[in-house]
């Protein structure tokens, strides 16, 4: 039977406590499911009471003191049919004697004592808070357990949570809703929208199923969400091949590229190449723009109305005629800017193909000349996330893999687009009406926000309606969001000198929650060499991805205080476009949070601040208690927050997290933090061969087969202890055969030698199958001689 379960309830389980609450609630379930949801069967030891309110709300008991309240699904008017009819139970929240006291103050209740010593007087009091309880699945994030136990939701396993989708989540599930673009916030679901799609086309058809995404981690994340949704449906034989694709691991594999140049080999080139020349001495570009400007426009755009002269496949770059006329919107550079940003292009352009070298946008042009020649699969329906991320040649692609261009949802947020690739929907709209004729793209706003706190919320909206009010507004991508999660304070903006501010950056030193956001990689550094800074600073475009429970935005609208100047004081209709970029910046700082911000500026910004001034507090100076720093991290907080981050890719600040964590696993997963920075830098075989030291075989495999060396990557996956079958199937796709690459092996070692035990072992069970066959056949054959 499905349950329900709250977050509110899960996040107020003291922890302490939380196994033995759990199964004793595990216990009580089963008792109730045992009699039917009859609760007047149930055994007295649990003493069921109903809320003495108009509600039919309920309370067990765990303990003296503790109560658990719940309800079921057909007590609850908003719910969907499918709980209805199962009439499943809703664990709402969890209750004692420390929680009820702080919930009726919240109320303003007067409760006129403040100690429990009977346990009437503590029914008393959940009584009178729960009055006035109104639970609404649309509007509390809250969790669907099916067929297992409480208990498994202690587990940081984030792979197994399934979500109740709200109505407007729900509704994005229509089969007629096609094709769709789904626009929504941050915290959104989105993502969580996108694995319940995939998993309903999947239990009612039998098609294939593309899925992909930029992000490595968001396809590892989506894949294990829509495998545990399959797995606990029962449905055991796949009637339908649904594929996870991370895009740039595709592209590697269509193109028969070995290896791509990314960011960190460009900004090598970079600091090289270009930050030492003369020749552009007097514009300070740092990498990261000049890689975004690149990889996103002069390289990543397809022509103004999806059009383009001869084959794609051979346009490299956008023409600079093309480019240096491009209307602002499109960029964040002028004109003088463009123009040398376009010979930086060309520079890099010429280094890639001297030494035989290709970056992602190459790969698609190969792999959409494959697509030209029909060489490439194609779905029955095809799924993208994150489309802000990608670029125009790569959404191009993905757009041209689905056999019906109906058959197709488009999933992102103009809000978040701080690269400035020019990412707008009504591009994608464009692309649509060009290929299909048909102007029918169904566009979805998903309005509610599960991650941040209602302050929070309600500070991004202002944001929002203050750049509605400066720039203009966009139709196709505003809106206003709203939250369900509860207030906690308003952002707080500290006023104070430079020890103010050094005692509010010091304090990510000793508290793991806690990350300082900064626009760009000029001010990091700065932070760093300045004042000696660096435990958990961000720049906006690495925080994208992160949430933390607190967030101090320093420096946001000091670094573009002309800009911000300028913006306030209004400007053209025809800039508007190139404005967005810096309420983007500000919009995903502030909205990294859940519970806390703080901001810090250097520089007098009233102007700005004046415009939000009824959002925010002001705490003149540092003021640790009001500022809610209320606690230090222990050991394994650190260990566990550097295990989140190398999960995302932030292997430095990983590295700062892991050191200061006395955890037995600490040292090594620095080692190897270490080692991921050194392969992301494209130094494949030295990577690899720091991997096999610190006997991280998988990881090691992988750079290997990067540098395509194929004697390390069968050394690794024997000393990985895969399996022969295992083995075989992976050089079978590389055309190889194993033992070819161990006979070719002059040298002896101890690795060789496991081989031919694994190998062994192989041969050994293919003889004790065809034995066990053998004996199989002459038990037939003797019955047979004897009923004869």
């Amino acid at each position: 039977m499905k349950k329900l379960v709250t977050e509110n309830f899960i996040k107020s389980l003291p922890s302490g406590k939380k196994d033995f609450i759990l199964e004793k609630i595990d216990k009580f379930m089963e008792e109730l499911e045992l009699n039917n949801n009859e609760i007047k069967n149930i055994s007295n030891s649990y003493s069921v009471k109903k809320i003495k309110c108009d509600n039919e709300l309920f309370k067990f008991r765990v303990d003296k003191g503790n109560r658990v309240l719940f309800t079921f699904a057909s007590k609850i008017s908003y719910i969907r049919s499918e709980y209805k009819e199962s009439n499943c139970i809703v664990i709402l929240d969890y209750c004692n004697h420390d929680n009820q006291i702080k919930r009726a103050r919240n109320l303003g209740l007067n409760i006129n004592y403040t100690s429990i010593d009977s346990e009437e007087k503590f029914e008393h009091i959940i009584d009178e808070n729960y009055k006035i309880y109104y639970y609404n699945p649309d509007e509390v994030i809250t969790r669907v357990v099916d067929n297992e136990t409480l208990q498994e939701l202690i587990k940081k396993d984030e792979k197994n949570i399934i979500y109740y989708l709200n109505e407007e989540q729900n509704q994005c599930l229509r089969s007629d809703l096609t094709p769709l673009f789904l626009f929504g916030s941050a915290g959104s679901g989105k993502t969580t929208v996108g694995v319940n799609k995939i998993y309903n086309l999947y239990m009612q058809n039998s098609i294939n199923i593309g899925y992909f995404t930029y992000s490595a981690l968001l396809k590892k994340d989506t894949s294990n969400m829509f495998k545990y949704l399959v797995e606990k449906s029962g449905k055991s034989k796949f009637d339908s091949k649904v594929e996870f694709k991370e895009i740039n691991r595709y592209l590697k594999n269509v193109s028969k590229i070995s290896s791509y140049v990314k960011f960190e080999q460009f900004r090598l080139w970079f600091d090289k190449n270009i930050s030492r020349s003369n020749s552009f001495s007097s514009y300070k570009f740092e990498a990261i723009d000049v890689w975004k400007e690149i990889r996103g426009i002069i390289k990543g755009m397809i022509g103004l109305e999806w059009s383009f002269k001869g084959d794609l496949y051979d346009q490299r770059l956008l023409q600079q005629d093309i480019y240096l006329n491009l209307p602002s919107e499109y960029s964040i550079f002028d004109e003088n800017e463009r123009i040398l940003l376009y010979s930086i292009a060309l520079k890099y352009q010429n280094w890639l193909d001297e030494n035989n070298q290709v970056d992602e946008n190459d790969m698609t042009r190969i792999s959409i000349k494959k697509l030209e020649e029909d060489k490439l699969k194609k779905y029955d329906f095809v799924l993208v996330d994150e489309i802000q991320d990608l670029t125009e040649k790569q959404i191009y692609l993905m757009y041209n893999l689905v056999k019906n261009y109906d058959n197709i949802l488009f999933s992102g947020d103009f809000n978040q687009t701080i690269n400035p690739t020019y990412f707008d929907t009504k591009r994608v709209q464009s692309l649509h009406n060009k290929f299909s004729h048909r102007d029918n793209f169904n566009k979805v706003v998903l309005s509610t926000n599960y991650r941040s706190s209602k302050d929070i919320v309600n500070l991004s909206n202002k944001i929002a309606d203050l750049r509605i009010e400066k720039l203009y507004k966009n139709k196709r991508n505003d809106y206003i969001e709203n939250s369900i999660r509860e207030n906690t304070q308003k952002p707080f903006f500290l006023e104070g000198d430079i020890d103010d501010k050094i005692k509010l950056l010091n304090m990510v030193k000793d508290r793991h929650y806690v990350a300082i956001v900064v626009c760009d990689e000029e001010e990091k550094m700065r932070l760093k060499n300045d004042l000696w800074i660096e435990d958990s600073v961000f720049t906006v475009s690495e925080i994208k991805g992160i949430e933390k429970k607190y967030i101090i935005c320093y420096n946001i609208i000091s670094k573009y205080y002309k800009i911000w100047e300028k913006i306030l004081d209004g400007i053209d209709y025809d800039n508007h476009s190139l404005y967005r970029y810096y309420f983007n910046l500000l919009y995903v700082a502030i909205t990294r949070a859940r519970d806390y911000i703080c901001f810090y500026e250097d520089k007098d910004v009233g102007y700005f601040y004046e415009n939000i001034k009824f959002l925010i507090q002001v705490v003149n100076g540092f003021d640790e208690e009001a500022l809610m720093f209320d606690y230090t991290s222990s050991s394994d907080d650190y260990y566990d927050e550097g295990i989140y981050l190398e999960s995302r890719g932030k292997y430095e600040q990983a590295i700062i997290q892991y050191q200061k964590s006395s955890h037995k696993k600490s040292e090594i997963a620095v080692s190897r933090c270490k080692v991921l920075i050194l392969r992301d830098e494209g130094k494949y075989f030295e990577a690899g061969s720091k991997f096999i030291k610190i006997k991280e075989y998988s990881l090691a495999c992988d750079c290997y087969r990067e540098a395509q060396n194929y004697k390390n990557i069968l050394k690794c996956l024997v000393l990985n202890n895969t399996k022969y079958e295992d083995i075989l199937a992976e050089f079978d796709e590389l055309d190889i055969n194993p033992m070819e690459v161990i006979l070719n092996e002059k040298t002896k070692s101890k690795w060789i030698d496991k081989f031919y035990e694994i190998y062994e072992d192989y041969i050994d069970g293919k003889l004790n199958k065809y034995n066990e066959n053998i004996e199989i056949i002459k038990t037939i054959i003797d019955g047979i001689k004897k009923y004869k």
